[in-house]
């Protein structure tokens, strides 16, 4: 449309006084939240935010977040003030049936003064409750000219298909139908499936899957104490004291051959109870059984890109495609390494089966989506990009001190410099 050259005919001459009522658009990214948490409560938050000013006008609510106590939401909206400003950014926790139950608040200030530069700066808020809030904040001067407006109308476009495509993401990824508790809160499909619990699944053995069906408590405790009440403890007693006494007045040693001298004991019979009931090692699974966990997740996803194909265009669907991708790796890395934080984290490490198993995953679902190089797959230049080479190059430094990791990262980050 050359807004270029149509805005260099522009006749409008601002006022001299104008910059004095003159309209600063703040463009405000809610990012995440950190360390949040419910009063009184172990269950994790289910977590949204809104922006209001002093007068109580809400100017953004975010999506919600559900069982989190790190939510992130990566949404924007643009705020025009005319001059500084004050703002409150609420977080709640969602409740079904009622008022929404308080999380925390922070307050946060646009003052055009300090963004005269038009860079964008994050802006960290202490909630007055626990945790804070994380904001990335931009501004840029309103003008009355056409670039301006069209580059408006541009970003609320871009914002608009980038929520459609998250809106999308969201609906594959939190609408386990199958898996719903009974307080119609619904478990994430990703984080469900792509979970420590299927990684112990994996490796637990197939003879211990099973528990008993039901359990009597009353019976139980019967037996316990039944059993208590039938031990004599003066017997026990003696015979103990007479184990002692047996063991100290042995006039007989035992001293450990010389290792030059010491014999093996001979093979034992393959057909003797001692090998038949001694416990057999489980070997590693293979790659049928770690593909086999995650299979619902695949039946999941193929039934909902199948449904999408059929209403995206082709550019739509490798977006949302892309984002899917996207949200696999952020809960991939979840699961094996702790969030990047100040404080400490008391998540447990994996073992090297389990983290065989989940970067196994990570390249059985890249060929899900690769699709043995389809047109209607993902290209390869996204799926393999730098954050999934970073998470398999984990597997390398996943087992190193916490020194040994310092050093290497403040001699690399020496190195760039």
């Amino acid at each position: 449309m050359r807004v270029d050259d149509l805005a260099a005919y522009d006749p409008i001459e601002p006022a001299a006084d104008e910059n004095q009522h003159q309209t600063f658009l703040f463009t405000v990214k809610i990012v995440l939240a950190e360390g949040i948490a419910l009063d009184g409560s172990a269950k994790l938050p289910d977590s949204f935010v809104i922006i209001s000013d002093e007068h109580g006008n809400r100017y953004a609510k975010t999506r919600t977040i559900y069982d989190d106590a790190d939510p992130r939401w990566d949404e924007t909206v643009d705020i025009p003030v005319r001059g500084t400003a004050w703002f409150m950014a609420t977080v709640r926790h969602r409740v079904l049936a009622g008022k929404h139950d308080l999380l925390g608040r922070a307050y946060l200030k646009l003052d055009p003064s300090q963004f005269q530069d038009l860079i964008s700066r994050d802006v960290l808020l202490p909630l007055d409750t626990r945790g804070h809030l994380l904001m990335r904040i931009s501004m840029e001067g309103e003008r009355d000219d056409i670039q301006f407006h069209f580059g408006r109308a541009f970003r609320w476009l871009k914002r608009t298909e980038s929520d459609m495509i998250r809106t999308f993401v969201d609906k594959v990824g939190c609408a386990w139908c199958a898996i719903a508790q009974a307080d119609a809160q619904m478990t994430p499909v990703l984080r469900h499936t792509l979970s420590r619990a299927s990684l112990k699944s994996v490796l637990k053995p197939a003879g211990n899957n099973t528990l008993p069906a039901s359990l009597d408590y009353n019976e139980a405790l019967g037996k316990i104490s039944a059993a208590y009440r039938s031990v004599d403890y003066n017997e026990a007693f003696g015979k103990l004291t007479a184990a002692y006494k047996s063991a100290i007045g042995t006039p007989e040693y035992s001293i450990p051959l010389p290792p030059g001298e010491d014999r093996p004991l001979p093979p034992m019979p393959a057909d003797s109870p001692a090998t038949a009931n001694a416990p057999q090692r489980r070997k590693p699974p293979t790659d049928a059984e770690i593909e086999s966990a995650i299979h619902p997740l695949f039946d999941y996803l193929d039934a909902n890109n199948h449904t999408l194909a059929s209403t995206l265009s082709r550019d739509a669907m490798q977006s949302v495609m892309a984002k899917l991708w996207k949200q696999i790796l952020m809960t991939i890395e979840a699961l094996i390494v702790p969030p990047l934080s100040d404080k400490p984290s008391h998540m447990r490490a994996l073992t090297d089966g389990e983290l065989d198993i989940a970067l196994k995953w990570l390249k059985f679902l890249r060929d899900f989506f690769y699709v043995g190089g389809d047109e209607s797959g993902v290209s390869l230049s996204v799926l393999q990009n730098a954050k999934f080479n970073e998470i398999l190059s984990v597997r390398i430094y996943y087992d190193w001190k916490t020194d040994d990791l310092m050093e290497v990262s403040w001699s690399r980050g020496r190195h760039v410099m």
